[in-house]
């Protein structure tokens, strides 16, 4: 059967025989008698394509899905270049399945691996899977390299999941976002069980990225690693066509993440936290242009690992300001201590060219060649769940002998402070013998930053306007009186973001109807314009939808889902920054409808505490085939911040779905009630912190009094309503919290 001719086939059952499949063969199984393929024991096949030239098996007539790939036990298979898609499901016992530069898409009810089997996959595409992810359950194993996880039906599928005696080992795939899966990224992520393992993951799609570096770790021959000690000391190598930039490290067992030390352009050294059990490590490198790569290594850790619990992070004892002569070596100890017994792992950022920092010994150490200020120096000490900092500064002066003259103080400007950006800026002097000390006289530094006697200035500013704060400073050296300098500084605080801080200012995708055209002009703020946008997840062609490099996003799409999408913008200096976003789409069948009168939207926002609280009542019309059932999710969104059901519910089949979480104070609840005419949803957070979050709607000070243009949108089910934006007059109370209500 030569291409374009399909062989049409009603069912295929092969036993103790091998089925083989060349470049170009296309398939068509039956859509409506049980057009499923079966291996039975002794049974193999092959479907072998070619690039440009792949196996595609489908349905033949395109309407229903064809039953799937059955492997019964004992038998196996091979699938390279290949193409299979509209199935109902496909299904492996006790049978081995190797699947390499292939698709496997449009599977409305999984992928099932069971009873011992073994299915490996080598950069392979699995997208749409709809009711099912790949479950892996009864002692089945898997490993996924290079992979692709995208426009799967998340979040109301695990995309891949396994049971207690299953191991999947998934790392270095990607999942749609370089935050990866859920639960270690946003909840509208892919989605993976917590017992599969993904760290590290890819940080762009297969071959979106040109010249990325290359990154190895070489310490370690094997893994998996076994040691009863609390760290590990890791090494290797990176390189890129221009230079790597940095190297980052993450254990994933916990948020926190750290900068491994370049001990040349091209060889890296880091010591690693471990916690008891199983740590899966990851190291990424970074050039200028900001492509990265990853690589890993599994760590079973036999001891009581690093971290003890503590309260409070740790705390390094202040590093004075330090003055050297170019060409003299500069060497000191750092030290931190935990306020309960844990091991620490140190690290440092911001290190001068040259200058070294050893993470065992605790030792920075440096020849400058070039006279100089430098005040970016900063160390780090973690316990693994926990991280201390502490900042240096260093003076490189061109005196290398005779007495010096009196102090002087170099700093003249300091830098703007930007509200909820971290802030540190070390004041410098010259011809300074020994440590300086610095005192301060008049207004204390803005809200969230403080200054410290070894003349550094930091914190994260939480001031919220843009106001100046003018202060004193005077230095003394080891002459004490005699040597002194005074200067008066100016410190500039802003509400708005950083210069140069290229930023997807776009936070949201309006809800379309399948389809209808859509089309909305993406923003970037902050960079150098011209601004070159691009698909960052690769997803968007497959959900018939493009985005031009102007930042237009436009098409129809023809799926009823949310599509998880990555926006990735460029700017005419090279800076790239992305933003996670969704695009909700529903069927016109699938929408629902607000019924005038009876919706509400309450909102307080405390600014000085965690005592927010969000109510948000919407009262739908009852579309044609609702039923609430128990295996429901609702989800509402009043601007940025999402109430949804992911804890513990009670369900009434056709009467009412509740979701309540309560620790402490803070309650979230859902509430979802289907009456004789309407359907009524309440999503309600109390006692939480939402200051942050309602900021980008003007919502930024408690004396303000503003009008806040919310977007209002909830799910319920696959039922979803229209994103509509909701007019709140916001009030202040007490000069402390802004409150607003509105019903309509």
């Amino acid at each position: 059967i030569a291409p374009p001719d399909r062989l049409h086939v009603a069912r295929l059952d092969v036993s103790n025989a091998v089925l083989s499949i060349g470049p170009g063969a296309a398939i068509g199984m039956s859509d409506y008698t049980p057009g499923s393929m079966h291996f039975w024991p002794g049974a193999g096949f092959r479907f072998c394509g070619a690039p440009g030239d792949a196996v595609v098996v489908s349905n033949f007539l395109g309407l229903n899905p064809w039953p799937g790939l059955n492997l019964h036990a004992q038998s196996t298979g091979l699938i390279t270049w290949t193409r299979i898609t509209r199935a109902l499901g496909h299904s492996l016992s006790n049978a081995a399945l190797a699947i390499s530069n292939s698709v496997i898409e449009t599977l409305q009810d999984g992928f099932t691996v069971s009873d011992g089997s073994a299915l490996d996959a080598y950069r392979t595409d699995f997208s749409g899977f709809v009711n099912r992810g790949m479950e892996f359950t009864g002692q089945s194993r898997s490993v996924l390299r290079q992979c692709s996880f995208h426009g799967n039906n998340v979040p109301y599928i695990n995309t891949v999941s396994a049971d207690g005696s299953s191991l999947v080992d998934a790392r270095y795939c990607w999942w749609n976002s370089p935050d990866g899966p859920y639960p270690y990224g946003a909840y509208t992520n892919e989605r993976v069980t917590s017992n599969v393992l993904v760290f590290p993951w890819l940080l762009a799609a297969p071959g979106v990225q040109t010249n990325e570096p290359f990154i190895a770790i070489t310490s370690h021959a094997a893994e998996p690693v076994v040691t009863a000690d609390p760290q590990i000391l890791l090494w290797g190598v990176c390189t890129d066509d221009a230079r790597v930039a940095r190297v980052v490290f993450r254990n994933i067992g916990s948020t926190v993440s750290g900068a491994a030390s370049l001990l040349t352009p091209s060889n890296w050294a880091a010591q690693v936290w471990l916690f008891p059990g199983t740590n899966q490590i990851g190291l990424s490198a970074y050039d200028d242009k900001g492509n990265g790569s990853v690589a890993g290594i599994m760590v079973i850790c036999t001891g009581g690992g690093s971290y003890m619990g503590a309260a409070q992070p740790p705390v390094f004892a202040p590093i004075p300001q330090r003055v050297v002569a170019r060409f003299r070596p500069l060497q000191f100890d750092v030290i931190a201590a935990a306020p309960e017994p844990a091991v620490l792992t140190y690290w440092a950022e911001g290190l001068p060219q040259g200058a070294m920092f050893n993470p065992v010994a605790r030792r920075f150490t440096w020849t400058p060649l070039a006279a100089g200020i430098f005040t970016n120096i900063r160390f780090f000490a973690t316990d693994g769940m926990l991280v201390g900092s502490v900042g240096a500064a260093v003076i490189v002066s061109n005196i290398t002998s005779g007495a010096l003259p009196p102090i002087t103080i170099l700093t003249e400007t300091l830098p703007t402070a930007y509200r909820y950006e971290p802030y540190y800026f070390a004041l410098a002097v010259e011809n300074a013998a020994g440590p300086v000390t610095w005192s301060f006289a008049g207004p204390t530094p803005p809200e969230g930053l403080e200054a410290s006697r070894a003349g550094i200035i930091a914190g994260v500013s939480t001031y919220s306007g843009d106001a100046s704060s003018t202060f004193t400073v005077t230095a003394r050296d080891a002459r004490g009186a005699a040597s002194g300098a005074t200067k008066t500084l100016v410190l500039d605080t802003s509400r708005g973001a950083p210069p140069g801080s290229l930023r997807v200012a776009t936070m949201e995708l309006p809800v379309t109807v399948s389809g209808t055209a859509v089309s909305v002009a993406l923003a970037a703020t902050n960079g150098a314009q011209p601004y070159a946008w691009l698909d960052g997840s690769g997803i968007l062609a497959g959900h018939g939808l493009t985005v031009s490099n102007d930042g237009m996003l436009a098409g129809a799409a023809h799926a009823d889902v949310e599509v998880p999408w990555t926006a990735l913008v460029g700017d005419a200096s090279n800076v790239s920054s992305f933003a996670s976003l969704v695009l909700p789409v529903v069927t016109p069948g699938r929408q629902l409808q607000l019924v005038p009168m009876g919706n509400l939207l309450k909102l307080r926002v405390a600014h000085l505490t965690a005592k927010s609280l969000l109510k948000l009542r919407l009262r739908f019309a009852t579309p044609a085939g609702f039923t609430i059932a128990g295996d429901m999710v609702a989800t509402g969104r009043a601007g940025l911040t999402l109430v949804d059901g992911k804890m513990e519910k009670t369900a009434i089949p056709g009467r009412k779905l509740l979701y309540l979480r309560k620790e402490g104070s803070t309650v979230n609840k859902v509430l979802v009630t289907q009456r004789a005419k309407d359907v009524q949803a309440i999503f309600l957070l109390k006692n939480v912190g939402l200051a942050h979050a309602f900021e980008p709607y003007g919502v930024r000070n408690a004396t303000e009094e503003i009008t806040a243009a919310l977007p209002v949108w909830a799910r319920i089910g696959d039922f979803s309503m229209l994103v509509e934006d909701v007019a709140v007059p916001m009030k202040s109370k007490l000069g402390k919290t802004s409150v607003g209500t509105v019903k309509w």
